[in-house]
């Protein structure tokens, strides 16, 4: 009886043991992770929105990170346009104002006749960043979440991961799995302990406790 009793402990502690040696060499392992999220596109009278949230997910801190926009996702050009809010008209120049959340970010643009490039020095591991866009216009290439999902975003040493909102919701639901897993182990594991190495008196003392108690006064 004993000896089934190890191997059944055996055949229990063994994946557990597995998925945490895992996890522990992954926390230990220097990698270069890069990862960007977006949210949008919001478009209004006024123009188009959109912000792109650049993470550094690894152990080491990225180098040189590029963001390639495509032209098709801005409005590069200065042509004049005339907007009515209000009863009034206003006249604004037609072109892409970008934004950056952390003022310690310094990011330089060039621009190309298919791309505006933004370049940025580096991002310490857990740092993000995110810029915020707006073009002002008509965009005919950003009706779906498609163009923001295909951006090329890369560091020195790696090249960025998006994170669509499936993903995240993904995420969650491993999480989730990975704590019912470990909570069913733990009551397998106390199952166990319970019936083969709990004292035998006390177990019939509790027994007998509980029979009085459905016995009532």
């Amino acid at each position: 009886m004993l000896n089934n009793i190890k191997w059944l402990l055996a055949g229990v502690l063994i994946p557990v043991v597995g998925v945490i040696l895992t996890w522990y060499l992954n926390q230990k392992e220097l990698k270069y992770e890069l990862e960007y999220t977006y949210q949008g596109p919001i478009t209004t009278a006024l123009g188009t929105s959109y912000s792109l949230t650049i993470t550094n997910t690894g152990k080491q801190i990225q180098e040189d990170i590029e963001v390639w926009l495509p032209t098709s996702l801005l409005t590069l050009n200065d042509r004049e346009i005339e907007l009515k809010l209000d009863s009034t008209v206003h006249k604004i120049k037609d072109s892409s104002l970008i934004e950056v959340n952390n003022p310690q970010v310094k990011f330089e643009e060039i621009v190309d006749k298919d791309y505006k490039l933004l370049k940025f020095k580096s991002l310490r591991p857990s740092e993000s960043v995110t810029f915020s866009v707006l073009s002002l216009g008509n965009l005919t290439s950003i009706h779906s979440e498609y163009s923001l999902e295909q951006l090329r975003i890369v560091s020195k040493h790696s090249v960025a991961k998006v994170i669509k909102k499936d993903d995240e919701l993904l995420n969650v639901y491993q999480s989730l799995a990975y704590v019912f897993i470990i909570l069913l182990i733990g009551l397998v594991i106390l199952g166990i302990v319970f019936e083969y190495f709990y004292p035998k008196d006390k177990k019939i003392k509790m027994y007998e406790k509980e029979i009085h108690k459905l016995k009532g006064p």
